[in-house]
C-alpha cells in the first residue's frame, strides 16, 4: 500500500476530483442535488491504488458519454 507521501500530490489531487464527479453525476442523474461522495474531501483518506479502483469502478457504472466526460477531465 503506497504511503500518503509516496503519491504524487498533483496526481492524487486529480483522482480525488475525477472520483468526485463521477458520484456528482451519479447524484445528478438520481435527482439529487449533492451526495457526500461527489465532495473530493471525502475520498482524501485513500491512498492512489484505492482512488483508481474507486475511480474505475465508478466509471463502469456510467454511460459512455458520461464516463468519456470524466476521462476528458483526468486527460486535461
Amino acid at each position: 500500500m503506497a504511503r500518503k507521501s509516496d503519491v504524487e500530490p498533483d496526481n492524487k489531487e486529480r483522482l480525488l476530483a475525477a472520483v468526485a464527479m463521477v458520484w456528482q453525476i451519479r447524484a445528478k442523474r438520481r435527482g439529487e442535488s449533492s451526495v457526500p461522495q461527489a465532495n473530493p474531501a471525502f475520498w482524501h483518506f485513500l491512498d492512489e491504488a484505492h482512488l483508481k479502483m474507486e475511480l474505475q469502478q465508478g466509471i463502469a457504472t456510467l454511460a459512455e458519454n458520461e464516463a468519456a466526460e470524466v476521462r476528458r477531465m483526468l486527460s486535461s
